[in-house]
């Protein structure tokens, strides 16, 4: 017996994202493509997209993509999300810690001028009459979905729809940035950004390497805490 596939969750789809636009490691051009194709198609009108589907998936453009137009797009996603954070996102040792350079804005406007849009009713069957309905079948009929909202157009204007798409509706998917100190450099964050569901407790950071400086960091501040209280202690 064959079961069912499981639908794709939002935090899934933007994982295949992610590695990519965070570039550590580099992922490969062929990874990349196969990872974007198979996010584009993922938007079938289905109630977990928010009933939107992409409308001709751009196959034939995500495969004849150049290095450099990956890199683009990737340049493109990484701007929508990091200008996405407020300035001053992080405090160390009573320090704010800022990789907003001086006189960007937040967030970024980005304009998607090749997108077009159109509706499609999916024939959802009413009651003969509403009034003597159960509340079952009204909850049914008046239930998300009746239209699906079809998006078709560039690339790079889709997956960026698609990204924002997935941020702002409701139950969706949440970013937030890692928070350990980034590698060789301690004075400064990690910030690769990581996907939740928006269900318990966020993750805090994006890898087990990260936890571990995390780890060590807290260590380091108590015991500077502690050293400190002795020094005061040891003056009275």
């Amino acid at each position: 017996m064959v079961m069912p596939k499981a639908p794709m969750t939002a935090p899934a789809r933007l994982g295949l994202l992610l590695p990519w636009v965070n570039a550590a490691p580099p992922v490969p051009v062929g990874t990349v493509r196969r990872h974007l194709r198979a996010f584009a198609e993922s938007f079938d009108g289905s109630a977990e997209v928010g009933h939107l589907r992409s409308h001709g998936t751009p196959a034939h453009e995500i495969s004849q993509a150049t290095p450099a137009a990956l890199e683009a797009l990737r340049t493109r996603l990484r701007e929508l999300l990091r200008r996405g954070f407020p300035p001053n996102i992080d405090v160390k040792d009573g320090q704010w810690i800022n990789d907003q350079p001086w006189g960007q804005t937040f967030p970024l406007m980005q304009a998607f001028s090749s997108l077009r849009f159109g509706v499609i009713c999916m024939g959802r069957p009413a009651p003969r009459k509403l009034v003597r309905a159960s509340s079952h079948e009204r909850r049914t009929f008046r239930a998300p979905g009746a239209y699906t909202l079809l998006v078709e157009g560039d690339l790079a204007d889709l997956v960026l729809f698609f990204v924002a798409h997935l941020l702002t509706a409701p139950g969706m998917a949440v970013v937030s940035r890692c928070a350990a100190p980034a590698p060789n450099n301690w004075e400064a964050r990690c910030h690769r950004f990581i996907v939740g569901s928006g269900v318990g407790r966020p993750p805090e950071c994006c890898s087990g390497a990260c936890r571990v400086r995390a780890h060590a960091e807290r260590l380091r501040t108590l015991e500077r805490e502690a050293t400190g209280r002795k020094k005061r202690k040891g003056k009275r």
